[in-house]
């Protein structure tokens, strides 16, 4: 799930008892897990889509597929804006459930 919030926002989610923190619901529920951050390598990801896709963009033209590409830009625009804002993060949970 991904979502944009504010500023605000963000710090009552870092808060330690915040129940829209999957950590917090995890726990609260007595699940074991490990939280694993990936905002690196997905910003690294964002930033090597655009360099790919702004390669990439005379074939897309010539395909007659223009707006594919400058779709894909816009929304690589728009995930690095809020990366560089300190407004995306990206978290893998892996909860451990035994019966």
């Amino acid at each position: 799930m991904s979502q944009e919030i504010s500023k605000a926002e963000i710090q009552l989610c870092l808060a330690a008892k915040n129940i829209r923190k999957p950590s917090f619901s995890l726990g609260a529920n007595g699940l074991a897990f490990t939280a694993y951050d990936l905002t690196a390598s997905n910003l690294e990801f964002w930033r090597r889509s655009q360099e790919v896709i702004a390669e990439m963009r005379p074939e897309f033209e010539a395909e007659g597929n223009k707006d594919l590409c400058e779709g894909r830009i816009v929304e690589g625009d728009s995930v690095l804006a809020l990366a560089t804002a300190g407004r995306m993060s990206r978290f893998l949970y892996h909860a451990r459930v035994t019966k």
